[in-house]
């Protein structure tokens, strides 16, 4: 039996069993545990950060909708914070 000890960005280990299955015909196995955290470089940040304010935005837009159809043809100013 070989043992491999590595250190990975926990990104990777996503797809790592389905891999690991392939490359050793089903025979592989392998655990993870949380070593330290790091922070994510500028680049992935600025996607991440993106991503949540569209998602962010799109929820606003439902609600605001729903709020919309609630108060059929009255109208009223609505205000939504976070």
């Amino acid at each position: 039996m070989q043992v491999i000890t590595a250190s990975v960005p926990q990104a990777e280990l996503f797809s790592y069993a389905t891999e690991l299955r392939s490359l050793t015909g089903g025979r592989g196995t392998f655990s993870a545990k949380l070593d330290r955290y790091e922070d994510v470089p500028q680049h992935i940040a600025e996607k991440v950060i993106e991503a949540h304010r569209k998602e962010v935005e799109a929820a606003t837009r439902s609600s605001q909708r729903v709020v919309r159809k609630r108060l059929g043809k009255r109208s009223a100013v609505v205000q939504l914070r976070n």
